[in-house]
């Protein structure tokens, strides 16, 4: 499977895509603990718009696909990921860092579910090996993302590591919307 060159895109940018977003919500409470002294438990609370972000995508999906498209999907859900990160980052308490999480959790299912729709369609003969592909390197990347950021995070803080995880998204999304766009021209 990995012989096909579109195949590689997604495989390698949903690899990027865990690597980042994962180590950037992994690292959120302790970045609103350790910067804006916020009770360590109520700062795990921060991720829960998230996941509302991420159902309200999911209950309009069909609308926003139709509305949009898969190119200008992925590249609305890598904007609206790194405006998160950013909300999260630089956040004064813990309200904004929750509604930079509501934005995130919205942007990443935008993104990721371009990506997995295309994951299912890059094999159409083999799509259970396909899917399951796509889901080992996206777990993958989650794992080496936390590693890296674990380390990053123990020599330069939360912040950098938080607001350079929104700004390497930008490209990934930005540069997987253009293959797409061409691959379907």
């Amino acid at each position: 499977m990995l012989r096909t060159p579109w195949a590689r895109v997604i495989v390698f940018t949903v690899f990027v895509e865990g690597m980042l977003v994962l180590s950037a919500t992994a690292f959120t409470p302790t970045h609103l603990h350790m910067n804006r002294g916020t009770d360590l438990a109520i700062a795990g609370l921060a991720l829960v718009p998230y996941a509302v972000g991420g159902a309200f995508f999911a209950i309009f999906a069909g609308r926003f696909v139709r509305a949009f498209g898969e190119v200008k999907l992925a590249r609305l859900g890598v904007v609206l990921l790194a405006l998160g990160c950013f909300a999260i980052a630089w956040s004064p308490n813990i309200a904004m860092a929750a509604a930079g999480c509501l934005v995130a959790g919205f942007g990443f299912y935008s993104i990721h579910n371009t990506l997995q729709t295309n994951a299912t369609q890059m094999a159409p003969t083999r799509r259970g090996v396909a899917v399951a592909l796509f889901a080992s390197f996206f777990f993958i990347g989650q794992s080496v993302g936390v590693g890296l950021a674990g380390l990053l995070v123990a020599r330069f803080g939360t912040t950098p590591v938080i607001v350079g995880d929104g700004l390497l998204l930008i490209p990934v999304g930005f540069v997987f919307a253009r293959l797409r766009a061409a691959r379907a021209a």
